[in-house]
Protein backbone atom coordinates (compact mmCIF):
# COMPACT_ATOMS: atom_id res chain seq x y z
CA UNK A 1 0.00 0.00 0.00
CA UNK A 2 2.82 2.36 0.46
CA UNK A 3 3.57 2.39 -3.20
CA UNK A 4 0.17 3.83 -4.09
CA UNK A 5 0.68 6.89 -1.96
CA UNK A 6 3.95 7.67 -3.68
CA UNK A 7 2.12 8.47 -6.94
CA UNK A 8 -0.24 10.96 -5.28
CA UNK A 9 2.43 13.53 -4.41
CA UNK A 10 3.86 13.30 -7.90
CA UNK A 11 0.46 13.86 -9.54
CA UNK A 12 -0.49 16.54 -7.05
CA UNK A 13 2.78 18.38 -7.68
CA UNK A 14 2.29 18.05 -11.45
CA UNK A 15 -1.30 19.35 -11.34
CA UNK A 16 -0.44 22.23 -8.99
CA UNK A 17 2.54 23.14 -11.19
CA UNK A 18 0.41 23.12 -14.35
CA UNK A 19 -2.34 25.23 -12.77
CA UNK A 20 0.19 27.68 -11.31
CA UNK A 21 2.03 27.91 -14.64
CA UNK A 22 -1.21 28.58 -16.52
CA UNK A 23 -2.17 31.23 -13.98
CA UNK A 24 1.23 32.93 -14.34
CA UNK A 25 0.99 32.85 -18.15
CA UNK A 26 -2.61 34.13 -18.05
CA UNK A 27 -1.62 36.93 -15.67
CA UNK A 28 1.34 37.88 -17.86
CA UNK A 29 -0.81 38.03 -20.99
CA UNK A 30 -3.44 40.05 -19.12
CA UNK A 31 -0.80 42.46 -17.80
CA UNK A 32 0.67 42.87 -21.31
CA UNK A 33 -2.68 43.76 -22.88
CA UNK A 34 -3.59 45.98 -19.92
CA UNK A 35 -0.29 47.87 -20.34
CA UNK A 36 -0.93 48.26 -24.08
CA UNK A 37 -4.43 49.61 -23.42
CA UNK A 38 -3.19 51.98 -20.71
CA UNK A 39 -0.48 53.30 -23.03
CA UNK A 40 -3.04 53.87 -25.77
CA UNK A 41 -5.39 55.76 -23.43
CA UNK A 42 -2.50 57.79 -22.02
CA UNK A 43 -1.48 58.76 -25.56
CA UNK A 44 -5.04 59.89 -26.30
CA UNK A 45 -5.22 61.96 -23.09
CA UNK A 46 -1.83 63.58 -23.77
CA UNK A 47 -2.95 64.41 -27.32
CA UNK A 48 -6.11 66.08 -25.99
CA UNK A 49 -4.12 68.06 -23.42
CA UNK A 50 -1.66 69.19 -26.11
CA UNK A 51 -4.49 70.26 -28.42
CA UNK A 52 -6.18 72.22 -25.63
CA UNK A 53 -2.88 73.93 -24.78
CA UNK A 54 -2.32 74.76 -28.47
CA UNK A 55 -5.77 76.33 -28.68
CA UNK A 56 -5.16 78.43 -25.56
CA UNK A 57 -1.79 79.59 -26.88
CA UNK A 58 -3.32 80.44 -30.26
CA UNK A 59 -6.08 82.45 -28.60
CA UNK A 60 -3.51 84.29 -26.47
CA UNK A 61 -1.36 85.16 -29.51
CA UNK A 62 -4.38 86.28 -31.54
CA UNK A 63 -5.50 88.46 -28.64
CA UNK A 64 -2.06 90.10 -28.53
CA UNK A 65 -2.20 90.60 -32.30
CA UNK A 66 -5.63 92.23 -32.02
CA UNK A 67 -4.37 94.51 -29.25
CA UNK A 68 -1.52 95.56 -31.53
CA UNK A 69 -4.09 96.72 -34.09
CA UNK A 70 -4.91 100.04 -32.48
CA UNK A 71 -1.20 100.87 -32.15
CA UNK A 72 -0.78 100.57 -35.92
CA UNK A 73 -3.31 103.27 -36.73
CA UNK A 74 -1.97 106.50 -38.25
CA UNK A 75 -1.07 109.07 -35.58
CA UNK A 76 -0.02 112.15 -37.54
CA UNK A 77 -2.77 114.60 -36.64
CA UNK A 78 -0.73 117.70 -37.48
CA UNK A 79 -0.28 118.77 -33.84
CA UNK A 80 3.25 117.62 -33.24
CA UNK A 81 6.11 115.33 -33.93
CA UNK A 82 4.89 112.06 -35.44
CA UNK A 83 7.67 110.08 -33.77
CA UNK A 84 6.73 111.42 -30.34
CA UNK A 85 3.07 110.60 -30.95
CA UNK A 86 4.08 107.11 -32.03
CA UNK A 87 6.17 106.75 -28.82
CA UNK A 88 3.13 107.64 -26.70
CA UNK A 89 1.06 105.10 -28.63
CA UNK A 90 3.66 102.35 -28.12
CA UNK A 91 3.94 103.14 -24.40
CA UNK A 92 0.16 102.82 -24.23
CA UNK A 93 0.42 99.45 -25.96
CA UNK A 94 2.97 98.22 -23.43
CA UNK A 95 0.74 99.43 -20.60
CA UNK A 96 -2.41 97.82 -22.03
CA UNK A 97 -0.86 94.46 -22.96
CA UNK A 98 1.58 93.15 -20.33
CA UNK A 99 2.51 90.26 -22.62
CA UNK A 100 4.25 92.66 -25.01
CA UNK A 101 7.76 93.38 -23.76
CA UNK A 102 9.06 95.39 -26.70
CA UNK A 103 7.52 97.33 -29.57
CA UNK A 104 9.40 98.69 -32.57
CA UNK A 105 8.08 101.10 -35.19
CA UNK A 106 9.47 100.34 -38.64
CA UNK A 107 8.93 102.86 -41.45
CA UNK A 108 8.10 102.08 -45.08
CA UNK A 109 11.81 101.93 -45.91
CA UNK A 110 12.10 99.03 -43.41
CA UNK A 111 14.20 101.00 -40.96
CA UNK A 112 13.60 100.89 -37.21
CA UNK A 113 12.68 104.43 -36.20
CA UNK A 114 11.54 103.87 -32.62
CA UNK A 115 11.77 101.09 -30.03
CA UNK A 116 10.19 101.03 -26.59
CA UNK A 117 10.92 98.14 -24.27
CA UNK A 118 10.42 96.80 -20.77
CA UNK A 119 13.75 94.93 -20.92
CA UNK A 120 16.15 97.32 -22.61
CA UNK A 121 16.75 101.02 -23.16
CA UNK A 122 14.37 102.79 -25.50
CA UNK A 123 15.76 103.95 -28.84
CA UNK A 124 14.52 106.82 -30.93
CA UNK A 125 15.37 108.05 -34.39
CA UNK A 126 17.53 105.07 -35.26
CA UNK A 127 18.08 103.90 -38.77
CA UNK A 128 18.71 100.19 -38.17
CA UNK A 129 18.05 98.47 -41.47
CA UNK A 130 15.59 95.59 -41.02
CA UNK A 131 15.04 94.87 -44.69
CA UNK A 132 16.97 91.59 -44.38
CA UNK A 133 14.70 90.33 -41.59
CA UNK A 134 12.47 87.60 -43.10
CA UNK A 135 9.47 88.65 -41.00
CA UNK A 136 9.74 92.25 -42.17
CA UNK A 137 10.08 91.10 -45.78
CA UNK A 138 7.06 88.81 -45.50
CA UNK A 139 4.80 91.43 -43.90
CA UNK A 140 4.91 93.43 -47.15
CA UNK A 141 2.03 91.20 -48.31
CA UNK A 142 -0.22 92.88 -45.74
CA UNK A 143 -0.56 89.94 -43.36
CA UNK A 144 0.70 89.62 -39.80
CA UNK A 145 3.80 87.46 -39.50
CA UNK A 146 4.78 85.34 -36.49
CA UNK A 147 8.38 84.45 -35.72
CA UNK A 148 9.82 81.45 -33.94
CA UNK A 149 9.52 81.03 -30.19
CA UNK A 150 12.75 81.75 -28.31
CA UNK A 151 13.82 82.51 -24.78
CA UNK A 152 16.05 85.18 -23.30
CA UNK A 153 18.45 83.93 -20.65
CA UNK A 154 16.40 80.73 -20.17
CA UNK A 155 13.31 82.57 -18.94
CA UNK A 156 9.81 82.65 -20.34
CA UNK A 157 9.11 82.13 -24.06
CA UNK A 158 9.13 85.07 -26.47
CA UNK A 159 7.93 85.43 -30.06
CA UNK A 160 8.29 88.22 -32.60
CA UNK A 161 5.07 89.43 -34.20
CA UNK A 162 5.25 91.81 -37.15
CA UNK A 163 2.01 93.53 -38.11
CA UNK A 164 1.58 95.97 -41.00
CA UNK A 165 0.31 99.40 -40.10
CA UNK A 166 -2.46 101.29 -41.81
CA UNK A 167 -0.94 104.01 -43.95
CA UNK A 168 2.45 102.27 -44.05
CA UNK A 169 5.02 101.17 -41.56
Amino acid sequence: MMRRWRLFPKYATLIVSLVAGLLVISGGVGAYFSAQETEKHLSIVQDQIAKAAAIRIEQFVLNVENQMGWATLPVNDGRGNELEQRRITLYGLLRQVPAITEATWIDNAKRAKLRVSRLAMDRSGGNADLSSNPLVQAVAGGKTQFGNVYSLKDTEPYMSVVRPALGGG
